[in-house]
Order: structure tokens, then sequence, then C-alpha cells
């Protein structure tokens, strides 16, 4: 019995795994088709990129429904976290930005500021908790 539920775990962490690599190599596509103008493609980049993150929030409700787990509880602190999230990986991929533009002073402070919201990421998330012994 504990074998059966155990390659059931193993196909369900598999499924997972195939849903999310599909999904962010074609996020991970339509981005390099946006930035990179040598390509020309800049056109069929952004759409492919918003293709790419709608399979991403497919790939996580997948996940979520084969753990089992249903829909999470969105309340402020969640909603909190997402936006930190997304302010800390914006100003980080800001600071590249500014940087490959030519402005490496700033694109580098603001990618040094953006690489210690991205650290702070997991404290905020998951939060510190001390063990003690």
């Amino acid at each position: 019995m504990n074998c059966r539920k155990r390659i059931q775990d193993e196909k369900r962490d598999f499924m997972s795994l195939i849903a999310y690599t599909v999904s962010l190599l074609v996020l991970a596509l339509g981005m390099c088709f946006y930035t990179l103008p040598d390509w020309g493609m800049v056109s069929i980049g952004m759409p492919l990129a918003i293709v790419g993150l709608v399979l991403v929030l497919l790939s996580w409700v997948l996940q979520r429904r084969l753990a089992g787990k249903g829909a999470p509880n969105i309340d402020f602190r969640f909603v909190a976290k997402v936006v930190y999230s997304v302010v800390a990986l914006l100003v980080f991929g800001g600071g590249f930005a500014l940087i490959t533009a030519g402005n490496f002073v700033l694109g580098l402070a603001l990618g040094l500021i953006g690489l210690v919201l991205i650290i702070g990421i997991i404290p905020v998330t998951v939060g510190l908790k001390n063990k003690k012994s």
C-alpha cells in the first residue's frame, strides 16, 4: 500500500514538473523573441510570453489540484507577499535592463537593491523560525 502511494506521488510530481517546464520554456522563448530585435520576432514575443505566464498559472493550479490542496486562502498577507515578490523581481530586472541599455552605474545600484529584495523574499514568504532544541 505504501509503495502504491509513493508511485502515485511520483507521477503527480512528474506531471507538475513537465507542466512547469513546458510553460517556463514558452515564457522564456517569448521573452527572448521580444528582447532580441536581431531575431526579428518582436511582434510574436509579447503574446508568446503572455501565453507562457498563463501556462505557469495553469501549472500552479494543476499542481495544487493534484496535491489535493484546493484553492489558496487569499487574504491581505497573501496579496502583500505576492506584491512584494513581484516588486523585488521588477527592481532586479530593471537593473539588468538599465545595464544593457548602457546606464551601468544606475543599473548596478538598482540590480543590487533588487538582489537584496529577492533574498528577502524567503523570510517574507516563509518566515524566520527559531528552532529550540
